[in-house]
């Protein structure tokens, strides 16, 4: 028995004949349903192509406002000009950043409309101008494409209909992209240089007890002073963030915007350094360019400390002591959940802040743990419009959420587990000697060489005495490609850190979910920190992501359930 019949194989299979495949046709079966039947049902009122235009600046300065009413002019002519055209509309946003789609009315409202069959052909002045977002960018891209609508980049002579031009988009989305980012390192480069300086710059429109003076320094206002000195007293002989807002509102007293008072604006007074005639610089800091979102600093970013920077209200033993008043409290209210589990791991998936803890007391009189967005109720977001939408949770909702999704993943944990398995595969195949290691090493070479032609260039250099001009253009070419071999360097660096770094964390997870019984009887913190990365809260929702991106949805119905094995 030869190995082909040991292992089952038919032998005696013999290949189709060349003749057979002399006669094999390609039939082209066209499509016989819509992609979006919604858009079907509009039936153009004649033949000229229906054509929009989208114009963005992204600052609200005069010149800018002068440079968006020009261009809306200007595609309200084009469009109007061209006879085989129908205007169907000039969408903008001013004084947006194209760094994220969201609060960008004017570019969702011309997506909604094309979603609703209005348009056919968008025309705008640069790539730059949809978006510095190049993920955004390029899926605005696929979803009009979807849609058979054409975008004509003017600047850049491209249409997105050409068959060679979606490789250029990309190029140009990240260029755009990466011009974005050069200019946020320039402005916080900025920042940090006037920081370091003891250069202060004070808003002063939530600023109470202070305005800006003729000479540019915070003068003190004194009926708003007495206001900050009353909260101050009050605090001191034991009331409440609450009881304070209260006896503020009832003697008529609003805040610098003519709003009630909430404690929590209460203990942002009380917080502030500014009224000691100190100022502390970056309080808060933005993880990168497309972060939207302030994040406090708890020693992530350097600080300055400028002391005596303008006359003060409170004294500084009175303010340290309020700060140490605050501290006893804080640590008596969170006494049993600073550690809990959940600190840190659940966000809102409507504005991206974490969410904090609360007791709170039921018409019963009954104290129960909540978790509620940062954001809700600030002295900004409590009386307005913008207050997140995501609801507040009770603890025993978190935790009945998280064993349902828990079980259900350990339901069908092979399957999961096969996809973890391969994960850690690709990361090894990536973490091998031949893979990212080789590139470091290649970018290494790459470096020294770049050194040698700068050596050699520099000698040259000096021959001329600086007086040819062909060398001092290759002087800035060098110096280019120096700091881009650096830059790729460093992004391979932390690409390998990183990558190390998951695979730990994805092998940590296998062993813990392996270990784990077919049903959990209760809630365990432990396991929990090794399994949960983040919980996602949507309105009626909540996505509990396990680490490696896997996640399961649980609704606040099931989760309200008070769940069989708890």
């Amino acid at each position: 028995m030869n190995q082909s019949e040991a292992e089952g194989y038919d032998t005696n299979v013999s290949l189709p004949s060349n003749h057979a495949t002399s006669n094999r046709k390609v039939v082209v079966i066209p499509a016989t349903k819509s992609l979006h039947p919604d858009r079907d049902h509009v039936e153009p009122s004649h033949q000229k192509i229906r054509v929009a235009a989208y114009c963005r600046v992204s600052t609200s300065l005069e010149e800018q406002q002068g440079s968006y009413a020009l261009q809306k002019q200007y595609y309200e002519k084009l469009i109007n000009d061209n006879p085989n055209w129908e205007c169907a509309g000039v969408y903008g946003d001013e004084g947006k950043s194209g760094t994220s789609m969201k609060g960008r009315t004017g570019f969702l409202e011309m997506m909604d409309d094309v979603r609703a069959g209005l348009i056919d052909m968008i025309i705008t002045k640069a790539t730059s101008r949809f978006g510095r977002n190049n993920v955004e960018f390029i899926e605005a891209l696929d979803e009009l494409e979807s849609y058979g609508v054409e975008v004509s980049f003017e600047s850049e002579g491209i249409v997105t209909s050409g068959t060679n031009n979606r490789t250029m988009l990309q190029v140009m989305g990240a260029t755009n992209e990466h011009y974005s980012n050069t200019l946020s390192n320039n402005v916080r480069w900025s920042k940090e240089r006037n920081m370091k300086e003891g250069k202060v710059t004070i808003c002063y429109g939530n600023f109470l007890g202070y305005k800006k003076g003729l000479d540019g320094n915070p003068e003190i206002v004194p009926e708003e002073a007495e206001t900050v000195k009353l909260i101050f007293n009050e605090f001191l002989t034991g009331k409440s963030y609450a009881s304070i807002a209260t006896k503020l509102n009832s003697e008529g007293i609003t805040t610098k915007n003519q709003k009630p008072w909430i404690g929590e604006a209460v203990k942002r007074i009380l917080i502030n350094e500014k009224y000691t005639g100190d100022v502390l610089l970056q309080k808060t800091y933005k993880k990168s360019y497309l972060d939207k979102y302030c994040h406090k600093n708890n020693g992530e970013k350097p600080q300055v400390l400028v002391k005596n920077n303008h006359e003060a209200i409170i004294d500084r033993e009175t303010f340290a002591r309020a700060q140490e008043l605050i501290s006893e409290r804080t640590k008596r209210k969170t006494k049993g959940t600073a550690k809990s589990p959940f600190v840190g791991r659940i966000k809102c998936n409507e504005c991206g802040e974490i969410f904090g803890h609360k007791t709170w007391n039921s018409r019963g009189n009954i104290k129960y743990s909540a978790w509620v967005c940062r954001n809700k109720y600030t002295e900004e977001t409590t009386y307005s419009d913008k207050k997140c939408k995501t609801p507040n949770l009770r603890e025993e909702w978190i935790v009945n959420g998280y064993m349902i999704a828990l079980s259900k993943f350990i339901g069908v944990r092979h399957e999961y587990l096969g996809r973890y398995e391969r994960k850690i595969k690709r990361i090894d195949h990536r973490l091998e000697p031949s893979g990212i290691e080789k590139e470091i090493r290649a970018e290494d070479e790459h470096i020294k060489e770049i050194e040698k032609n700068k050596v050699s260039l520099d000698q040259e250099w000096e021959l001329t005495f600086g007086k040819n001009e062909e060398f001092r253009l290759r002087q800035e070419a060098i110096k280019e490609e120096m700091i881009e071999a650096f830059r790729h360097k460093k992004e391979l660096e932390e690409e390998q850190a990183s990558l190390r770094a998951r695979k730990a964390e994805l092998t940590t997870f296998i062993k813990t979910i392996k270990a784990l019984p077919e049903q959990l009887t209760k809630f365990n913190d432990e396991i929990f920190l090794k399994t949960i990365d983040y919980i996602l809260v949507k309105p009626n929702s909540m996505l509990y992501y396990f680490y490696g991106d896997e996640y399961i949805r649980v609704t606040l119905e099931e989760a309200k359930k008070q769940h069989q094995i708890l």
